[in-house]
This record gives structure tokens, C-alpha cells and sequence, in this order.
């Protein structure tokens, strides 16, 4: 479990960091306060593939200019970044700095330390702001961090892609275990095919429907529950959860972020929403959880 971050020059952020981080992590501020690039630094520092994790930051981001320059302080390049990590054993950090190889080709290369002297490399090649390439990725033995960020609107996975690889991994039952808690009449999950195209089905009671026409704040919450699920341990980080969800669907996923947690699973979400922070109080079942 990670129990501190530190952040300098990272997007938005000059200088920060965070400490004393339990197993459920809320960050709540107005935008532009740097709760997203937190989760950044969290994924790269987390990550088994710190890598692939840069790639996935600056992806995040594409939407501006050369997206590589804007992973830096006031998209000046010179400002290296640098992320601290530190755990209940040892301490990690993280030093980013970007080469431009031209033709619109950039590496960001990432030195990588134990808090008393650099113990590897990695890099990540991108093309027009696209990672197309990694440099000695999983160079690193993180153990059981293993950071993952989920988006539940995110159309990069296709759900019947994560669930084959639930099924693969062996963790069906504890998917249908947390979904029998969350979705009212679960049966199941099948992955069905029309017209050669497979999709996942939700199995109720009596029928079955295709995830597809289930609804945004369903398949949001279906994404996040089999995520979650999948998780034996290490962190999950949630970009505003509560995004396309009712008051229903928000406790329902409120019960499937504390059964993760539950499992062992540290939880950073950021979130807008204070309804959903009520939410995630009221599915607390012990003292110790409240301390949490």
C-alpha cells in the first residue's frame, strides 16, 4: 500500500504531496487543483510497468499540442519531474525528463531510484504524441503494487476482453460474488455473438441483455465492478467514479469499491461529487473502516 506521494513539476503541480494515505484515499478540490495529475504520479509510481504507465498519462492528456512537452511543469521540458513513492518498506523515485529525436518523435525517459541510489531506466517512445514504443519495460520488480487506473466510461477495453481475461485468471467467482451484491437479479455474465460480433450479457433471473443497451450509468458500473473484481491486490485509481451514475448505481458502486478494499485492494478515487462521498460513508460496516 502506498502511504505517501510526493510531486514536483508534474503538469500543474510545482511542488505537493501527500502522506499518511489509507486504504480508501478521497481527493476532492475544484478544478484544476491537481487531483488528476495525483493520479498520474500514482500510476507511474505504482505501476509494474512504469513504462506503459507514461504512456497512458500522456495519453490521457492528448487533446493539446504535443502532449510529451505538456507532461512537465508549464510545458517546458527543462522542468524534469519528479515522483516519490514510498510504501510500508522502502521509498521509489521516479525522474522524467523528455527527448526530442524530431520528426515529431519524442522519449520520455524515466531514471528510477530506491531513495538512495538509481537502480534502472525505462523510456517510452511517441510518435505525434502516441506511445509506439517502450524502452527495458517491467524493468522493475514493484512487488505487490501493481497501480492500475480505471476509467468506467473508458472504450479502449472492450468489456468482453476484461471479462475473458477475469475468466483466464481465474477469478470468475469472485466477479459474479460482488455482482450478485451490486445488480439486482444477477445470474451471470456470457459473452454472446450477432452477426459474428461477440458482446457481453448480462444473465438476470428470467432473460438476459446485452450490455451495450444496458444504459451509461450500468455499463459504468459494470466496467467498475468487473475491474474491481479482478483485483486480488494492489491500487486501483478512480477518476470520478460518480460520472453517468443515479443515486442507485452510485451505492452500488460504492459497495463494489468497499469489497474490493476489503480484499486487500488500496482505492484512490478523485471525485466532484459529496453525494458520493455520503455514499461510500454509509456502506462502512466497522469502527476500523471509519478510521480508514
Amino acid at each position: 500500500m502506498i502511504s505517501a506521494v510526493e510531486v514536483k513539476n508534474l503538469r500543474g503541480i510545482r511542488e505537493g504531496k501527500l502522506e499518511g494515505l489509507t486504504p480508501l484515499v478521497v481527493l476532492v478540490g475544484p478544478n484544476g487543483c491537481g487531483k488528476s495529475t495525483l493520479l498520474d504520479a500514482l500510476l507511474i509510481g505504482g505501476s509494474n510497468s512504469p513504462a506503459v504507465a507514461i504512456g497512458e498519462v500522456v495519453s490521457r492528456h492528448s487533446t493539446v499540442g504535443d502532449a510529451t512537452r505538456w507532461m512537465f511543469w508549464k510545458g517546458i521540458p527543462s522542468n524534469f519531474v519528479e515522483i516519490t513513492i514510498r510504501d510500508e518498506s522502502d521509498t521509489r523515485n521516479y525522474y522524467l525528463g523528455v527527448e526530442d529525436n524530431g520528426n515529431d518523435k519524442h522519449t520520455i525517459w524515466c531514471d528510477i531510484g530506491d531513495g538512495i541510489k538509481l537502480t534502472d531506466k525505462v523510456g517510452t517512445v511517441f510518435l505525434n504524441s502516441i506511445a509506439v514504443g517502450h524502452h527495458r519495460d517491467h524493468a522493475v520488480d514493484f512487488r505487490s503494487l501493481n497501480a492500475r487506473l480505471i476509467e468506467t466510461d473508458a472504450k479502449s477495453v472492450p468489456l468482453t476482453d476484461l471479462y475473458s481475461e477475469i475468466v483466464e485468471r481465474g477469478r470468475k467467482k469472485e466477479v459474479s460474488a460482488l455482482l450478485s451484491q451490486v445488480v439486482l437479479g444477477y445470474e451471470d455474465l456470457v459473452i454472446l455473438t450477432e452477426g459474428n460480433k461477440p458482446y457481453l450479457s448480462v444473465v438476470l433471473t428470467d432473460h438476459s441483455i446485452p450490455n451495450e443497451i444496458t444504459g451509461e450509468g450500468i455499463q459504468a458500473l459494470l466496467r467498475l465492478s468487473l475491474e474491481l473484481a479482478s483485483r486480488p491486490g494492489g491500487i486501483v485509481l478512480l477518476e470520478e467514479p460518480e460520472v453517468h451514475q443515479h443515486p442507485g448505481a452510485l451505492r452500488q458502486s460504492a459497495k463494489a469499491i468497499w469489497a474490493a478494499i476489503r480484499r486487500g485492494v488500496q482505492v484512490v478515487i478523485s471525485t466532484h461529487s459529496l453525494e458520493f462521498i455520503d455514499t461510500l460513508l454509509s456502506e462502512v460496516q466497522t469502527q476500523e473502516e471509519l478510521d480508514q
